[in-house]
């Protein structure tokens, strides 16, 4: 039970640090707050460094190949699911269409 929570707390962790860098990378931006705020839901972890290395224990033959595998793919199985619902869910409040704008400034070379 303890190992559980340690895990939690790191994956909390892990959140808050990619917010955190998130509003680091878009402090010299225009773009508006709730821009920035739908940006720190885009970037919110979703697996994806699990996807990456998940198999590489595994594949080097290690014991705990199995289990980090398995590890992997839960996480990617329950993370990227609330990733896509964050995005999903905020991007029509968050974001502004200003498709017609962006067509007719790269149409004019503007």
């Amino acid at each position: 039970m303890k190992q559980n929570l340690i895990v939690l707390q790191e994956g909390s962790k892990d959140c808050g640090a990619a917010s955190l860098l998130s509003i680091i990378r878009l402090l010299k931006t225009r773009l508006s707050v709730k821009e920035r705020l739908f940006c720190m839901i885009a970037y919110t972890p979703k697996a994806t460094v699990q996807a990456a290395i998940g198999g590489i224990p595994l594949s080097m033959g290690l014991d705990c190949g199995n289990i980090v595998l398995t590890v992997a793919v839960l996480a990617i199985l329950i993370t990227a699911p609330f990733g896509a619902l964050g995005i999903d869910s905020t991007y029509e409040k968050l974001l502004i269409n200003n498709h017609d704008n962006f067509d007719n400034k790269k149409i004019s070379g503007n």
